[in-house]
């Protein structure tokens, strides 16, 4: 008997509560459904999911209840920013079951799919459910207003519990495999925040195989600046076991000479091994020859046009300049690979002096002549026209160019099985 009447107690408890939750309800009828507890709070019949609401007790009229007043801040403010109609809906507002289930559909849906809830097939509506958008109706007497609800709770709360899985699971590498195909469907997976800034590194970490590493890429659709915000290993794994595809990259970019821009002249170097040889940026171009210090438009489409120089080979010499004013730690390195995986003559004095907008200064010619010394190990020129490479160096370039074709450039040079001398010259060693 005590323990009847313990229980009745509760259910008398709960009940009031309930009742309390009603009354605060029908105070502020237009609430913001963000999560499952408000969800169920504010339910009143809970059936095959919680989500199903039955609001047909929320009805307000305008001669029931007037707008409240509002502060003259509060006013100022929604009249300002034109919320004021939107607030006195929200007052005077009717809320239906049918309605809220409409709105709510795509939402349940997902649940249905993960098996997270009853069957779909139980539920005529959602079988076949699309986002219901419900129009505003007025008229003297009652406004029928819109459910005020998050769309993406699903998705956010879906979103945390796959972040805490992979922060606590010990088979990581398969969890990101499950995801990299959920994703395929459902894309806000792949907005995941933790998983895109720490997926690769766990790859990485547990060396996972090239597929998962692949799928895991084409799920995330990653864009090229992301590569480079890379650690060197961690880039340097996604070039040699997921395959990063270097080849199918518009005409305007590159890679190569993207990573010298952005001054990650390690990776530059880890590029090279996979493809023969830069090509033009026309993107980087742009971009680099913003510098009031080199010729305007109409003064390099001049130099064009009389044949003074290429616009290939002014960016080369542009890029050059890009490194010597900004960080030059590390950058030698980069071009002197560049420069030793292209067929190119090496610079001239009159070349050199062209891309300025006008007569630099002795020492900065100085300065500049040398460091392109040390980058290409030939002294700049002070004859007119170009002194072609070397033989060696031409044959070089076409070794690395059929097996760039081939894909085979980053395993190929060492299958050869060449002495070490020719295999560190063919891999831009020296």
């Amino acid at each position: 008997m005590r323990a009847t009447r313990m229980k009745r107690n509760e259910i008398q408890c709960n009940y009031a509560q309930c009742l309390r939750n009603i009354e605060m309800y029908l105070h502020s009828p237009s609430a913001l459904i963000k999560g499952v507890k408000s969800t169920v709070e504010y339910s009143f019949i809970v059936q095959r999911s919680v989500t199903c609401l039955d609001l047909s007790l929320c009805e307000f009229s305008k001669f029931k209840r007037k707008p409240e007043r509002e502060s003259t801040l509060a006013n100022f403010i929604k009249i300002k920013f034109k919320y004021l109609e939107d607030e006195i809906e929200k007052i005077n507002a009717i809320f239906t079951e049918e309605a809220c289930k409409k709105r709510l559909a795509r939402n349940r849906k997902l649940l249905y799919n993960y098996h997270l809830d009853v069957s779909k097939e139980l539920e005529v509506s959602l079988r076949n459910a699309e986002p219901q958008d419900i129009r505003k109706c007025y008229s003297n007497s009652v406004l029928l207003n819109r459910i005020v609800l998050i769309y993406n709770m699903y998705e956010t709360y879906l979103n945390k519990i796959i972040t805490k899985t992979l922060q606590e699971t010990n088979q990581k590498v398969r969890l990101i495999h499950q995801v990299s195909k959920m994703a395929k469907h459902l894309n806000f997976v792949s907005k995941n925040k933790y998983i895109r800034d720490k997926g690769l590194f766990f790859l990485y970490l547990q060396r996972a195989d090239s597929t998962v590493g692949k799928d895991f890429l084409i799920a995330m659709d990653f864009e090229d600046d992301y590569y480079f915000c890379l650690s060197v290993d961690v880039f340097e794994f996604v070039l040699y076991h997921v395959g990063y595809d270097l080849w199918s990259r518009p005409s305007c970019e590159d890679p190569i000479h993207t990573a010298i821009f952005d001054y990650a002249y390690v990776k530059a170097g880890s590029l090279l091994q996979y493809r023969d040889s830069p090509r033009f940026c026309g993107k980087l171009y742009r971009i680099m020859n913003s510098n009031r210090l080199l010729l305007s438009e109409d003064e390099l489409n001049i130099a064009f046009q009389n044949g003074l120089i290429t616009k290939e080979r002014y960016f080369l010499i542009v890029e050059i300049l890009h490194v010597l004013c900004g960080q030059v730690s590390g950058g030698l390195k980069a071009l002197q690979m560049v420069w030793r995986s292209i067929p190119d003559p090496f610079v001239t004095l009159d070349e050199l002096t062209l891309v300025f907008a006008r007569p630099p200064d002795s020492r900065i010619v100085q300065r500049t002549r040398r460091f392109v010394k040390d980058i290409t190990g030939e002294d700049v020129r002070d004859e007119r026209g170009h002194q072609p490479r070397k033989l060696k160096h031409y044959c070089r370039t076409l070794i690395r160019r059929v097996l760039s074709n081939n894909k085979q450039l980053s395993t190929g040079i060492g299958e050869m099985k060449l002495p070490t001398s020719i295999v560190s010259f063919l891999r831009l060693e020296n």
